[in-house]
């Protein structure tokens, strides 16, 4: 779009009658154009180089737009780009991270808080593994385990502190 100030499109045709045309008008009639006819003629010259001057700085109006717009565009373009990079860096960190810490992003399953006590084997087999010895099987089934719970339940009713007394207390 054009812009107003100081394009062709707003300047006045000049006053020919003015002393400052006399040599073109005189040129004109020592030419052969009779006088009525020079201040027309030189209104249609100036008419014409105007209208020329008006297409041209119309086209450079132009041509500023485009590249105006045409910059924008550019400059969107790049932003858009670096968005994308950015994107991908943080999901590349992501992955990174990801792969490192593999136990602090597995999902967590929806089930319920045990609300019994924790059966563990009995202590000799927690000892043979601690070891590394051999150990069967059976001490980790349920059975094995019902066995150790109650052998844990019995130990405590048994529980009892060692009293040592010597021969003169009696």
């Amino acid at each position: 779009m054009a812009e107003p100030g100081p394009g062709p499109q707003n300047a006045a045709p000049p006053d020919f009658t003015a002393p400052e045309f006399d040599g073109q008008r005189q040129l004109l009639v020592d030419s052969g154009v009779q006088q009525e006819q020079v201040l027309a003629l030189l209104s249609n010259i100036w008419a014409a180089n105007n209208a020329r001057e008006q297409a041209a700085w119309l086209q450079r109006q132009a041509e500023r737009e485009q590249a105006a717009r045409n910059e924008e565009a550019a400059a969107e373009e790049e932003n858009l780009r670096c968005r994308q990079v950015e994107a991908e860096t943080l999901k590349a960190a992501c992955l990174e991270d990801r792969k490192k810490n593999k136990a602090k992003y597995n999902p967590i399953h929806n089930a319920p808080v045990p609300s019994g006590p924790i059966v563990i084997p009995c202590a000799m087999v927690q000892a043979k593994m601690r070891k590394g010895a051999y150990c069967e099987l059976w001490y980790f089934t349920n059975r094995g385990l019902q066995a150790a719970e109650k052998a844990a339940m019995s130990q405590e009713d048994l529980d009892y502190v060692a009293i040592h007394q010597d021969e003169d207390d009696s």
